[in-house]
Parts: structure tokens; sequence; C-alpha cells
């Protein structure tokens, strides 16, 4: 594995058994890598794969068919699922399933103490990650006391005290308001672009994406497209085709490009059209 490619799959293929005796794969023949300090957005409709294959990313689930590798590690071993769970930390859809105390401090703490650090290293740890996800006014508040936004960016210090290189969001603004879906993807861009942690969004929000480096396309638990968003996001009759629609912003600029005005194809966000508008 190369050093700089921090998740890697081969072949990942992952069955689910109903409750009746059937069968269903939700992932096939899945072959991907991402390079750590990346940003990457995984898109698709309803039913399409892109949860189950968020938990293959830390061996919360594991491939039927195929192999995962986080950090080099083969998440098929059990001996390594502890320290890939260190590597790759999950934010999941509800906040509420994944705060545990009675103030923010105790919350970010739990996971460092479970660590067993000595405690000098676990107050660090939680100016840290408070800091980092702009918190830190916030320590001593009851969680229940929080807006969604908030909760959520509480959820990320969390994952943060543990010191990821990786940070796995599984539709973790499905829940939010636009402000708070706001909050926490300025969160995650800043800490991916300073810190190098490296981001996989799972959403079904196309705006979000735009922040991304590469996006994965996926439709009927396979790959359908990938790549840059300036380039994904021009292919608007194959994103509608598997029930995807682009983000306004780049609909708009497709529209005036078919008006015959000259757009470079990176105008995705309202300033970028604005700057290209004016110039």
């Amino acid at each position: 594995m190369s050093p700089i490619e921090i998740i890697r799959a081969a072949g990942l293929s992952y069955k689910y058994y109903k409750d009746d005796g059937g069968e269903f794969w939700a992932l096939r023949d899945i072959n991907l890598s991402i390079k750590a300090g990346e940003f990457v957005a995984v898109l698709g409709p309803n039913g399409s794969g892109k949860s189950t294959l968020a938990k293959h990313f830390n061996a919360l689930l594991l491939p039927t068919c195929g192999e995962v590798f986080v950090g080099g590690l083969n998440t098929r071993k059990p001996e390594h699922h502890w320290q890939i769970r260190q590597l790759a930390g999950m934010v999941f859809q509800n906040p509420d399933n994944q705060i545990v105390a009675t103030t923010i401090e105790e919350d970010v703490a739990f996971g460092p103490e479970n660590l067993g650090l000595p405690s000098a290293e676990i107050r660090q740890r939680i100016e840290e990650a408070l800091a980092l996800v702009g918190m830190s006014a916030y320590r001593q508040h009851a969680p229940h006391l929080l807006s969604g936004g908030q909760k959520q960016r509480v959820a990320i210090a969390g994952v943060i005290a543990m010191r990821p290189q990786c940070l796995i969001l599984d539709e973790a603004t499905a829940m939010l308001d636009p402000r708070g879906r706001g909050e926490v993807l300025e969160t995650v861009t800043r800490l991916n672009k300073e810190e190098g942690i490296t981001v996989i969004m799972i959403t079904h929000f196309m705006e979000e994406a735009v922040a991304a480096d590469r996006i994965f396309i996926l439709d009927g638990g396979q790959i359908a497209m990938q790549g840059p968003p300036q380039e994904v996001f021009l292919r608007v009759a194959e994103l509608r085709s598997v029930g995807l629609d682009v983000p306004p912003i780049a609909e708009l600029a497709g529209e005036l490009r078919q008006a015959g005005i000259e757009l470079p194809p990176s105008v995705l966000t309202v300033e970028e059209l604005v700057k290209q508008l004016c110039c």
C-alpha cells in the first residue's frame, strides 16, 4: 500500500441477510483508494450503499467478499479493529446517540479516558478538540441545551479528542437545519484544510459535496461516477439518471453556458459565479 493512501477497498462486496431468509447485495465490487489529507464526499440515492460503505471504513462491517485496508491494516483481522477505530473515527446522523455525558467537557473526555491516558493529556485533548470545533465557551454546558449543529460539533470534538487520522461523517448533517449543516460543513472543512485530517462525508446534500476534493457517486451498490466536483457536476444527465440533482449554482452556471456565457467548470459557489460574471 502507498504511504499516502489511508483507505483502500479492493473488490469489496457486502451482503445483507433478510429476516425472511432472502439476501441483498448492498455493495458490489467496490474498488477505491482515498489518500491521507483528502476530503471525499460519497453521494447517492437512498439505498445506494453509502452508509454500508462508510461502516466498512472503520470495521463496523466486514466485507462479504474482497478486502478493506485502513492505514494499511486489513479490517478482516479482529486484532486490528481497535487500532483501525482509532485511525478512523465515525460521526453518525443523530448526535444524541453519540453524546453520553452531562456536560460537554465530560463528553469529549469520554474517549481519551477509555484509552487510559494521564489526566494532563486528557485535559489537553479536551481543550484542543473543543477549540478546533469552536465550542470552547460551552465546555460546562449541558448537551441538551445546545442546537443540533452545536451537538454535532461536540460529537466531532469527541472523535477528534481520540486523534484520528480520518474523520468519517455518516449522514451527519441529515437531521440539521441549513444553519446547523453550515456549521458542521465549515468545521470539517477547516479540520481538513488546516489540520490535515482526512474527511469522508456521506451525504445526500449535493451542495455539501462542493467542498470536497473528490466525489464518489454510488448507485445500486456500485460506483457509478467519481472525480473532482468540477467534473462530476458537469454530468447533469448522468446524475439525474441515478436520481440526483446538481447543486443549484452548478445548475445555474450550466444554464448560463447554454445561453452563450463562457464560464469555467470550477464555478460551483455563489462567490465563484459572481467573480466570473463581474470580472
